[in-house]
């Protein structure tokens, strides 16, 4: 089984989440207790922040555990190695062929060099002065 990447995070959000999630419920038992307009609008906009809050923490909490499966997954599929793949002796000649016959088209191909460069500089112009044109 993989391990957690991120395990402080991880003990960070859970605590977080408890502190939220106890504060959502008191919102919520304050709302039910039907107080005056003003402090239910008050008490509603605290109310949704937490909530915003508190499953945005979820989302987190519930990605890092699609990650350590998916790091699982990587790891059954055999991660980090790279096995070389097995193939007839027929199938890997062709391949070398190929193989061949590629670096052969790549070898006709050179790259280019400049033959000749010319390059003129202005006349010197002292510090602090820009020269016109």
């Amino acid at each position: 089984m993989a391990t957690d990447p991120a395990p402080a995070l991880r003990a960070e959000l859970l605590a977080a989440q408890t502190v939220v999630g106890s504060q959502v419920r008191g919102l919520s038992y304050l709302i039910a207790t039907d107080p005056p307009v003003d402090l239910t609008a008050v008490l509603t906009s605290a109310l949704d922040g937490r909530n915003r809050r508190y499953f945005l923490i979820h989302k987190v909490l519930t990605d890092l555990d699609l990650l350590l499966a998916d790091l699982d997954a990587l790891e059954v599929d055999g991660y980090p190695t790279l096995d070389p793949i097995q193939v007839a002796d027929t199938a890997f000649g062709e391949l070398k062929t190929e193989v061949g016959d590629i670096e052969a088209g790549a070898a006709i191909f050179q790259e280019m060099m400049a033959s000749m460069m010319e390059v003129t500089f202005g006349q010197p112009v002292p510090k602090g002065k820009t020269a016109s044109p």
